[in-house]
């Protein structure tokens, strides 16, 4: 898997969420908590 994240500031005490989705039904089949605690950012 690949994931591409948007250009913009996380904040790490906020929740965020992957959640993944069935093509055939458009249902949610999966959802889990994360943490989005980037070391680097294309800031160079």
């Amino acid at each position: 898997m690949k994931f591409g994240f948007k250009g913009r500031r996380y904040d790490k005490d906020k929740r965020y969420y992957l959640v993944v989705f069935d093509e055939s039904t458009g249902k949610e089949s999966f959802k889990h908590n994360v943490i989005m605690d980037l070391a680097f950012v294309d800031e160079f």
